[in-house]
């Protein structure tokens, strides 16, 4: 062995960290001293081993040059991180594995021999760091060479001589790192066999700032000090510590702010597990339930729920921990002093923690306000019942319920008999204590599930809900009766006031199935009930022909009046409306319709197009094609005509007729899109019957047609524009006027004078 290769060989085995050779088979045919304790293997375990053995997960590409991080498998059964750097040694490959366990104490160098060990050599230069040995005279300080390896180059980034780089290489470190780095080279200092280390900057000949890493251990041999040592690159390797503990730095500021933005948020966050156990509050508790943040810790979160909550909160908890997420909801709690508390409820799901995190915002002021002013929105100011717009969501909501349940609602119409002459004697104020007192007793004489509204002025309703038959409801409408004409009413002065109430009601049947038609058909029994000399109940199913006819005359000059008004300034033929009218008339009864149904055929056809009051002369009396602004002014007159007829007793029967006489069977109608069976019947029968007038008499832009051309043409829309069966009945009333000789139908006599 040579003096070259005695001193290598030590410097591998001692100052270093592990090191092997693997040769092109994959075995290793060398280890170092440091191997064992790395590999904790015995070196003759080592060596001869396949190096696949020795690492878990060893890459594919491991023999390529270059650095990384393996993990050792250990004898033991442990594994162990290493970083390792990979070199071409001739035809092996070597691999040095960095661990910084403290070293060995050096043992007695061999005596060194001339001829130098060129393989070793070669691994002292592929080793990536640059390895020295050197005798120290402890009286005068010098240093002389005995062995350096071929790496210095490497280091001071540049190709300089040996003689060169080991002369200049003390002036390229800092100055203020220089201290550092002399103290490796003072003997007297050091203790022998014990490794010292120093890390130091040099400015290379490149103009690059490096940071080096150097290690060396002191050995007195055979009267002589030996100083070995390694130095190794360690800017990169600082570069990243540095950019570690910068990143590390912002993640510990952000957490730090973060943990700050909990601590003083006013919003309430908490995290539960999935058995419903709060494991985090933060200190918003104290602010929103008056409670310390470990007061909660432990409980379950529907313990702090408002008490008609807690089943709808396990379930929420239950779904949301399913779903992985918590959309937007609002909660209800409450606080330690017996206050409810709206909190608008997020949350997210954390999977390493498997909890749900939440975040409650106080909604309390805006959901009290909201709901405040939706109460507003739903009462009637003067009486504090429910007013108009209530009562219609509430019986919507009845009638959707008795699809599913057993029962129907019935609604019963109220109205003060003789009031006018309260407001006329007494003043408004009288008149408002009187009203006052009525919904009072409405109130109490009804059941206390059904819902009493204010409809206008001295009308009222009442909706009574779940019956099932039309005896249940007119005892509560004779309840409400008897509950304003028992007792006389005080007024302001003291005196007293007796008055009564006519009842009209409904109860809820096929035909007779939406708030429009119940409203409609209550407000007719109510007019009956005046009729019969007023305070009494009437139900629509009771009203007889009588009744039907007591109505027509009124109703149907004062349609009349209204449909000549609006069909004057169209030009429309003045028989037209008089042909629909009985035509619409003779399809009804011929469809077996009841007298009922037939009047509002009649009072529709007359009103259909009341609605063009409100349309443009320039639209209506246009001769050339209209553009879609003109379509849109038109189409709204359907909506107006309906306005109108609502508000006018005896003719508001009539108003889902005139809304809805333009749909169309395909649905491509309108105002509302109706299809099929969902256009009232009436609506139906008035399309075809204008329909068919509007062919047989001439425009301007169009010929009239004959009676069978009409009745083809309508024919061809049957299913699309027009109801089939509605279409077939008036084939057979046209068949009808056929046989008896007939071609147009007579106008009906006016009953206006």
């Amino acid at each position: 062995m040579s003096g070259v290769r005695s001193i290598v060989e030590h410097v591998l085995e001692h100052v270093i960290d592990g090191a092997i050779v693997v040769d092109g088979e994959g075995l290793v045919v060398y280890a170092n001293g440091d191997s064992e304790r790395i590999f904790a293997r015995s070196r003759e375990a080592i060596v001869g081993a396949r190096v696949a053995t020795l690492f878990a997960e060893l890459p594919t590409d491991w023999a390529e040059p270059g650095r990384g991080t393996w993990t050792v498998r250990r004898s033991d059964g442990s594994h162990l991180d290493v970083r390792v750097t990979v070199s071409p040694v001739e035809d092996c490959v070597a691999v040095t594995l960095q661990d910084r366990a403290s070293a060995s104490p050096m043992p007695a160098m061999p005596n060194p021999i001339d001829e130098p060990d060129q393989m070793l050599v070669t691994i002292a230069d592929a080793v990536d760091a640059f390895l020295y040995a050197g005798e120290m005279d402890v009286e005068s300080g010098w240093y002389l060479p005995v062995f350096h390896g071929p790496g210095m180059n490497r280091l001071i980034g540049g190709d300089a001589s040996y003689e060169d780089a080991n002369r200049i290489y003390d002036t390229l470190v800092y100055p203020e790192d220089y201290p550092l780095y002399e103290a490796l080279y003072e003997v007297e200092s050091r203790e022998e066999g014990i490794a010292q280390e120093a890390t130091y900057r040099i400015r290379g000949l490149d103009g690059k700032t490096r940071w080096l890493r150097e290690r060396s251990i002191l050995r007195h041999v055979d009267g002589r000090w030996l100083l070995l040592g390694v130095v190794v690159d360690v800017t990169e390797e600082l570069e990243r510590r540095e950019e570690v503990e910068r990143e590390r730095a912002k993640h510990l500021a952000a957490v730090a702010r973060f943990e700050r933005v909990v601590s003083l948020s006013n919003d309430l966050i908490v995290a539960v597990d999935r058995g419903g156990v709060v494991r985090y509050a933060n200190p918003a508790t104290r602010l929103l339930l008056g409670r310390e943040p470990d007061d909660l810790l432990g409980h379950t979160w529907e313990a702090f729920c408002h008490g008609d909550d807690a089943g709808d909160a396990r379930e929420a908890l239950a779904r949301e921990f399913g779903e992985r997420a918590a959309g937007p909801r609002v909660v209800r709690v409450v606080n330690q002093h017996g206050r409810t508390l709206h909190l608008s409820w997020t949350g997210a799901f954390d999977p390493e923690e498997d909890l749900m995190f939440y975040v409650g915002r106080d909604v309390t002021t805006e959901t009290e306000a909201r709901a405040a002013v939706e109460e507003r929105s739903r009462t009637d100011s003067l009486t504090g019942l429910s007013n108009r717009r209530h009562v219609v969501e509430v019986l919507t909501g009845e009638l959707e319920r008795a699809r599913r349940e057993p029962g129907r609602p019935g609604v019963l119409m109220v109205d003060l008999d003789h009031f006018k002459p309260v407001n006329d004697l007494y003043g408004h104020a009288v008149g408002d204590a009187v009203l006052i007192e009525l919904a009072s007793r409405l109130r109490r004489a009804v059941r206390r599930y059904d819902l009493v509204g204010r409809w206008g002025g001295e009308e009222f309703c009442v909706v009574v809900s779940g019956i099932t038959d039309e005896e249940a409801l007119k005892s509560v409408g004779d309840a409400v009766r008897r509950a304003v004409a028992e007792a006389p009413m005080k007024i302001g002065d003291g005196r007293l006031i007796h008055l009564t109430a006519s009842v009209g009601g409904v109860l809820a049947a096929e035909g007779i199935w939406s708030v429009e038609a119940l409203v409609d058909a209550a407000d007719r029994g109510l007019y009956a009930a005046k009729r019969h000399g007023r305070n009494c109940v009437a139900l629509a199913t009771e009203l007889t022909l009588d009744d039907f006819a007591a109505e027509e005359p009124e109703a149907l000059r004062l349609a009349e009046a209204l449909a000549r008004s609006a069909s004057a300034r169209e030009g429309m033929p003045e028989t037209h409306l008089h042909e629909m009218a009985e035509l619409s008339r003779q399809i009804a009864a011929h469809l077996g319709l009841t007298e009922d149904s037939i009047m509002r055929c009649r009072l529709g056809a007359w009103l259909h197009d009341l609605g063009n009051v409100g349309v443009p002369d320039r639209v209506l009396t246009k001769t050339g094609p209209l553009d879609e602004d003109d379509w849109q002014l038109l189409r709204a007159h359907s909506e107006i005509g309906e306005g109108i007829v609502r508000r006018i007793a005896g003719l508001a029967q009539a108003a889902l007729v005139v809304r809805h006489h333009h749909e169309r069977w395909d649905g491509s109608g309108y105002p509302d899109g109706l299809a099929g069976e969902e256009i009232p019947l009436e609506a139906r029968i008035v399309s075809v019957a204008d329909a068919y007038s509007a062919l047989t008499h001439e425009r301007v832009y169009r010929a009239s047609l004959t009676m069978a051309e009409a009745l083809a043409e309508l024919r061809l829309n049957a299913g699309s524009h027009h109801d089939p069966r509605c279409v077939e009945a008036l084939g057979a009333v046209l068949d009808g006027l056929a046989r008896d000789g007939e071609t147009t139908l007579a106008p009906m006599p006016r009953v206006l004078s």
